[in-house]
């Protein structure tokens, strides 16, 4: 039973304690580690929490009592020994409140959250999560109280000036320092940003303007500021172009006698003006900023977003950063991927977005089509390296590794796939290995922050791919739906313009996106099992005709039914057996081609199994594949 480790004990079995209570015969005290959020003591409180602490930790008591003829109980606090903290915490929650202590995994810590009881009847009424009130069955949901931690990184508090750097990023990817309106004065030759509502002074010399001696280093001495990024900071109807200063040390907001900037003072400021998109915290030694607006990210897409097609596309990017669409011309494949890349668009200062469409063409014979080539004839003979528009782009995401960058290649297969593809296939697998520029001995990391969408045709025009490429991606087939398309007829649909979401939102689905990849997983022990054996009967009925897969797909499988999981409203929404059907669908079912002798019984036996499990797509596509073997005697799934 791992519910409370043995912390400290006192008391056992001693005297003053039974004399004090004769019920508790058996019994021990243990103190454990809790944390008590801000968040939820202003909840209880009604009002803000005025503490500089973002959370508490304190100890608490647990007695865990036998009684005659009963069963176990606990009994959670002892006042003359608990933490005054905890004391005053408790005085906040009511009889018939609820009260709910998580174990974190692995850890000897916990977290404790209390409802009231008043919100049990509304806004907690549609639990699924499976707590409940003992006795009155009162569901309590946690999804308003317990906060989502798959969604954040940590800061290197005692590197003062990164940790800085990387705050001022955030937010200014956000809106540009509009939240800070107010705040930002100028200073002559640099910035300030006023705290004095925040009970502190100023946050000195933030920014050196153009101009200034620290922007442009004119005393030759070490740079005192960071000269790898510009800021455009709109102040009194002018456009100030400054440069983060790097004279920062960590101190409490407030504190005085230097000149220094602080770093807690930085962080006051954002958590109170940044709040819904953004929290900055402390919590077990580490400093942690949490991308708030992926809960909105999972549940307030655009209506654009709300059908089967883009569920899918968008839970593949997030399972990996490679999708090919296929499907008839004009069934949607290129629109869905500008528009989801329209919608986490981010522009640059000067102008550049996050997301290139290519269009690509027969001539794609090499990968200089990608890579660029050295072209020793320009620059009046001195020679340059020409580059690609997808090369600058690579170069873009290595200098903003905390936002997502979009790739489009349309019509993928007008030409052979791996002549122009191979090495950005290879460096997919091989992240650690850069690109060599050839003929100038540069190298390019291959960024992980890049997601790749190949829109691919089938017609006479164009070349099939390779197992080898559908293996590395999630296939996804747009076929347009009868009535649907029917319906055009009758009414025409609108071209409706996306607008990119902003508030964090790119940078939120980038940080789901790389926890996914880290197989970070919400899934229960039960699903993951319902997953492993209906994969473990596809792989027996593959193996048996040279189609069973590897590693990667197994990985791959697993990572994107958990996204599919992080997509799902909630955990009782969640409908593994669709996720399982599309994974076969997507990963399983591309791989297969040949002719009757080669796939006819593994069709027979995978669709016997789409019976069984009730896999209706993977049943519908391998019923079309059949079809055309019965016909030309050889099928594909493209």
């Amino acid at each position: 039973m791992d519910l409370f480790p043995y912390i400290r004990a006192d008391g056992y079995f001693e005297v003053e304690y039974d004399k004090e209570d004769p019920d508790l015969k058996k019994y021990f005290i243990a103190q454990i580690p809790v944390y008590l959020h801000k968040e939820n003591i202003a909840y209880l409180k009604d009002e803000p929490d005025s503490t500089s602490e973002i959370d508490r930790l304190v100890h608490v008591s647990i007695v865990r009592s036998r009684r005659k003829d009963a069963a176990d109980q606990i009994q959670m606090s002892m006042t003359n020994i608990d933490s005054p903290e905890y004391v005053d915490y408790r005085k906040l929650v009511h009889t018939k409140s609820y009260m709910i202590l998580l174990k974190r995994k692995q850890k000897l810590l916990y977290d404790l959250y209390s409802v009231k009881e008043s919100d049990g009847d509304s806004v907690l009424k549609d639990i699924n999560n499976g707590f409940y009130k003992l006795g009155t069955n009162t569901p309590v949901k946690l999804d308003e109280i317990v906060e989502d931690k798959k969604n954040r990184e940590v800061l290197i508090i005692k590197n003062s000036k990164e940790c800085a750097k990387r705050i001022i990023d955030c937010i200014y990817s956000i809106d540009g320092f509009g939240r800070l309106e107010g705040l930002i004065q100028d200073n002559e030759k640099n910035l300030k940003i006023n705290t004095e509502q925040l009970g502190g002074n100023y946050l000195r010399y933030i920014f050196a303007k153009r101009g200034s001696g620290a922007f442009e280093n004119t005393s030759g001495g070490k740079d005192r500021t960071f000269t790898d990024k510009q800021y455009t900071i709109p102040i009194d109807n002018e456009s100030i172009i400054c440069r983060l200063s790097t004279e920062w040390v960590s101190s409490e907001l407030g504190d005085s006698g230097t000149s220094a900037n602080y770093l807690k003072a930085l962080i006051s400021v954002v958590n109170s003006r940044y709040s819904d998109s953004l929290k900055i915290y402390e919590e077990s030694g580490e400093w942690y900023i949490e991308h708030l607006a992926q809960r909105f990210l999972l549940k307030k897409l655009p209506d654009v977003f709300d059908t089967p097609f883009a569920r899918r596309y968008i839970t593949s990017l997030l399972a990996k950063p490679f999708v090919i669409l296929t499907g008839n011309s004009g069934a949607g494949k290129t629109r869905i991927s500008k528009q989801f890349a329209k919608y986490l668009e981010i522009c640059s200062d000067e102008g550049e977005k996050n997301w290139v469409l290519i269009p690509v063409g027969a001539d794609w014979t090499d990968n200089t089509k990608i890579l660029g080539f050295y072209n020793p004839l320009a620059n009046e003979g001195k020679g340059k390296y020409e580059e690609t528009e997808i090369l600058r782009l690579i170069k873009r995401a290595n200098e903003n590794k905390l936002k997502p960058y979009f790739i489009i290649l349309d019509e993928m297969n007008l030409s052979h796939v791996e002549r122009y593809f191979a090495d950005f296939l290879s460096h997919m697998e091989t992240i650690n290995i850069p690109f060599i520029l050839d003929g100038t001995g540069d190298c390019v990391d291959y960024p992980e922050n890049v997601f790749v969408v190949g829109t691919v045709n089938i017609d006479e025009t164009t070349y099939m791919f390779s197992p080898k490429v559908l293996d590395r991606a999630n296939v996804i087939e747009f076929k347009p739906e009868e009535e649907s398309l029917m319906d055009l007829f009758m009414n025409p649909a609108e071209n409706k313009d996306i607008v990119p979401a902003g508030n964090g939102m790119a940078e939120a689905f980038l940080t789901l996106s790389e926890s996914i990849s880290k197989d970070v997983c919400g899934l229960s022990e039960d699903v993951l099992n319902r997953v492993q054996n209906l994969f473990r009967e596809v792989y027996k009925i593959t193996a048996q005709y040279g189609f069973e897969f590897a590693y990667r797909t197994v990985k791959e499988i697993r990572r994107y039914i958990s996204a599919a999981y992080e997509l799902s409203d909630d955990g009782e929404s969640f409908d593994v057996v669709a996720a399982e059907d599309e994974q076969l669908l997507q990963k399983v079912l591309p791989k297969i081609h040949g002719n009757r002798k080669e796939i006819g019984q593994l069709l027979e036996d995978l669709d016997s199994l789409c019976e069984r499990n009730n896999l209706k797509m993977s049943k519908e596509k391998i019923k079309q594949m059949k079809e055309k073997l019965a016909k030309v005697q050889y099928a594909s799934f493209i």
